[in-house]
């Protein structure tokens, strides 16, 4: 073998080892922000099924004590305004979490995107 084919195939190989690598590498980081991401929205739903058992006690309790119904009312919407809030500020940290690169990945845009996926992940998972 000459010396050019010779540079030829060591540079290739060179090439093609960078190029392996930068696409096995970026492909880990792709599977690790995305198990971080759904990571986050399974902590975030369970503050959110939380929050609505919590409000569930607190109607109750608000009726046992007479409260005006109008008030309970009042008061479910004010909850409900409050927790939809929160989960909204939630899916946009998750997506500020990510790199600016990979934020696009994320197949979601609302709580309700959000919690479709979670579900049918869990589900493709066995969870």
């Amino acid at each position: 073998m000459d010396f050019w084919t010779a540079a030829f195939l060591f540079g290739a190989g060179i090439l093609a080892h960078k190029l392996g690598s930068y696409l096995f590498l970026y492909s880990k980081r792709i599977l690790f922000f995305n198990s971080t991401a759904f990571a986050g929205l399974r902590i975030f739903k369970f503050v959110s099924d939380s929050i609505e058992e919590i409000n569930k006690i607190k109607y109750t309790d608000m009726e046992k004590q007479e409260i005006d119904k109008d008030r309970i009312e009042e008061e479910k919407e004010q909850d409900e305004s409050v927790l939809n809030f929160w989960r909204s500020i939630a899916i946009v940290g998750i997506k500020e979490m990510l790199p600016s690169n990979m934020r696009s990945m994320l197949r979601f845009n609302t709580w309700e995107e959000a919690m479709r996926l979670l579900t049918k992940r869990d589900i493709q998972q066995g969870k």
